[in-house]
This record gives structure tokens, C-alpha cells and sequence, in this order.
């Protein structure tokens, strides 16, 4: 995990040339998993991945989930300090639920921040932590359609439904996988940053960097090295085309939208389909009687160890009887 997280660090620091605010929040959400896998370091986590977070606050769920779950399990494993009066069942739920709490409140104080702010030093702050690329609560726009507004595209009558969709969807993408997968947060990371790239009001290119840096966390799932390639392949292609289709629309009038509309089509449907291909292949891994780790495997024979042993002496004792 440690290596995986240097490695996505210096592909987000890279990837800055394209937007340094995308850069920026990167570097942020990696160092909130970072500070999420260091002792006490969970308050830390809670507050950097809400300044990661801020500018599409609806979509922090989607790395909140599993940065939290690594708190959780970080709290409990032997080195953290012990809990008094919990049971091991209550410990990983009031961990989980101080970190949301944090976390929401943390993204309340941003935004308000920037309102009592002078204007200046506000517009600084939603310019640094990118704060006015969603806004949930502003009118239906009816002349203007400034670049800032990821709904400046829609009808004023359709925009409350936009708006509602946009804040759904990742709760209701992540949470299923949460539930499905309750023992895998680093699957769950690399899960939700594709989910970010893919759902988020204004993606942009360096976001890519982040899910693309994190996916070695379930590389075992993907398949064969042929399969990665050739994703690899024809997202190379989408973003390589992208340019040249806009000039080819834009400078010499010789296409159309729908040559942009198709490269972004392929760019968002080959992420879909590698989304589907890791969790397909997670869900299979499980379901084999083999396909868990070795460690947990060792658990589950001791464990039926056990209970075959009880099972002995009850049955001797009986006898005796």
C-alpha cells in the first residue's frame, strides 16, 4: 500500500502540467489514505480529504468510504492504542462514525469560510480548493454560462434534476460496494477514484492519474497483462483523438460534435468496463473456496480447527455420561 501510494503521488505531482488544481486535490486525497494508515492519524485524514473534496463535495463519498475503512482497521490492529469499554464489534463503528463526523463538519466549515471571508481572500480559497465548481444552491441560470458551473449546459427547468442525480449517484455507487465488499477498503480506493473520474461534473485529465496510480491495488483481478494493455490502448487512443477531432471541428470545419462526442464516449465507457472488470474479478476471487488470502485462509482452517475440537470433546463427554 505504502508503494502504491508514493508511486500515485508522483503520477498526481506530474500530471500537474494539465491542471494544477486537479493536481492539488490529488495530492491531497493520497495523503489523506497516507495520514489514514499512520497511528492517530485519523482526524488528519478526515480533514485533508475534505479539502481534496471541496469542490464536489456529494462525490467525498466515494474515497471517504474506503479512507475511513483503512482508519477503522488501523485503529484496531495491535500497535494502536486500546479502546476502553468497547466491544470489538462497537470499536469499528464509533471509529467510522467520528471520522464522518469530522469530515462533514470539516467541508461545512470550508464552505462557510469562504462566505465570511473578504471577498478577496474567499475568492482565493475557492480558487485554491477549487469551492465554486459545485454549487448545489445557485439559481437556474438564464443568460449566463459561466465556465465555473457544471450544469451551465442544462435547462433551467431540468437543473434541480441534474443537480439531484449529480448529489445520488455516489452514495448509491459506493455505499452497494461498501456493504459487498466490507473487508477490501484498498480495492475500494482504487473503485472510487475510477468512480471520480467517471462521475465527477467537471473531470479532467489529471484525475486519471489518480485512478490509474491506484490500481495496482487490485491488479490481481485485472486479468492478464493483454487486458491491461489494450485498456490502455484505447484510452491512449480517446485522449490522442480528442485534440484532433477538436481541430477538426473547431479549426478546419471538416467534422462535427459528434467526433467529439465519440471519444468522449469511448474514454468514459472503457473506464466503465474496467470498473466492471475489477470488481467482477474481486467478486470471483471470493467466491472460490481458494480465492481468499493466505493469511485469511490460515484464519479459516483454524477456525474450523476449533470448532471440529469442541466439537470432540462435547461428543467425549457425552460418552462419558
Amino acid at each position: 500500500m505504502a508503494t502504491v501510494l508514493l508511486c500515485a503521488t508522483t503520477a498526481a505531482a506530474l500530471a500537474g502540467a494539465a491542471s494544477p488544481l486537479a493536481s492539488l486535490q490529488n495530492l491531497l486525497l493520497l495523503a489523506a489514505a497516507a495520514a489514514a494508515l499512520t497511528p492517530g492519524g485519523a482526524a488528519l485524514s478526515a480533514v485533508l480529504l475534505a479539502a481534496g473534496s471541496a469542490d464536489w463535495w456529494p462525490g467525498a463519498v466515494l474515497l471517504a468510504v474506503p479512507v475511513s475503512m483503512l482508519a477503522a482497521q488501523r485503529a484496531q490492529q495491535p500497535g494502536s492504542r486500546p479502546s476502553r469499554a468497547r466491544t470489538p464489534q462497537q470499536a469499528p463503528l464509533k471509529q467510522l462514525a467520528a471520522y464522518w463526523v469530522l469530515l462533514a463538519t470539516t467541508l461545512a466549515a470550508l464552505l462557510q469560510l469562504a462566505r465570511l471571508l473578504p471577498p478577496p481572500a474567499g475568492a482565493q480559497l475557492s480558487a485554491l480548493l477549487g469551492l465554486g465548481g459545485w454549487q448545489p444552491f445557485v439559481p437556474p441560470l438564464q443568460q449566463s454560462s459561466g465556465s465555473s458551473d457544471p450544469l451551465a449546459w442544462a435547462f433551467p427547468q431540468f437543473r434541480p434534476f441534474f443537480q439531484y442525480v449529480l448529489a445520488v449517484l455516489p452514495a448509491a455507487t459506493m455505499l452497494p460496494l461498501a456493504l459487498r465488499f466490507p473487508g477490501r477498503p484498498d480495492l475500494l480506493l482504487a473503485a472510487g477514484a475510477l468512480l471520480r473520474c467517471i462521475l465527477h461534473p467537471q473531470p479532467r485529465l489529471a484525475m486519471a492519474a489518480l485512478w490509474a496510480a491506484l490500481l495496482p491495488l487490485g491488479r490481481q483481478h485485472l486479468g492478464g497483462g493483454t487486458v491491461v494493455a489494450w485498456f490502455g490502448l484505447g484510452l491512449g487512443a480517446a485522449l490522442l483523438l480528442t485534440s484532433d477531432v477538436m481541430q477538426l471541428w473547431l479549426g478546419s470545419g471538416g467534422g462535427n460534435a459528434n467526433f467529439v462526442y465519440g471519444m468522449n464516449l469511448l474514454w468514459g465507457g472503457l473506464q466503465v468496463l474496467l470498473l466492471l472488470r475489477l470488481l467482477r474479478g474481486a467478486a470471483r476471487a471470493e467466491a472460490q473456496p481458494s480465492g481468499g488470502s493466505k493469511g485469511e485462509a490460515t484464519a479459516a482452517g483454524r477456525q474450523r480447527q476449533a470448532a471440529a475440537t469442541d466439537a470432540a470433546v462435547e461428543a467425549s463427554g457425552q460418552k462419558a455420561d
